[in-house]
């Protein structure tokens, strides 16, 4: 279960990392959030986790009750990505204001770095050919 959590987290950031064509406003984002495909993906990613906090078992490995649904790479920096279940996880809200700056956390710049790594393409040079790992 932890691997497949860290998996999806790669794969949203693999999938999503170099979008951020649409800026969506305030006012869409607030409309998504009350729309019926939003209710429907939200009950599908709790199903998927079974209600468990994925960044607790990431992280620590330990299995707490979520009810908040994440987007993995925010979604306004992905707006095609936030009905994605590939890039939505359930978190704790106490595990929901760690992952964002603009809740408070201070703290945030060392969960931030290793998300940032998670983004970060190896890229190796061999036979004048550069190859993505």
């Amino acid at each position: 279960m932890q691997q497949t959590a860290i998996n999806r987290r790669k794969k949203a950031f693999d999938k999503y990392r170099h979008t951020n064509s649409y800026q969506p406003s305030e006012k869409e984002v607030q409309a998504f959030y009350r729309s019926r495909e939003w209710l429907s993906v939200r009950r599908k990613v709790i199903n998927r986790d079974h209600g468990f906090d994925q960044v607790e078992l990431v992280d620590f490995g330990r299995l707490i009750d979520g009810n908040t649904v994440h987007h993995i790479v925010p979604l306004r920096e992905a707006w095609e990505g936030r009905a994605d279940v590939d890039n939505l996880e359930v978190v704790s809200p106490a595990n929901h204001n760690r992952e964002h700056i603009e809740k408070g956390n201070k703290q945030l710049n060392g969960k931030r770095k290793r998300i940032e790594e998670l983004k970060v393409v190896t890229e190796v040079v061999s036979n004048d050919k550069t190859e993505e790992l």
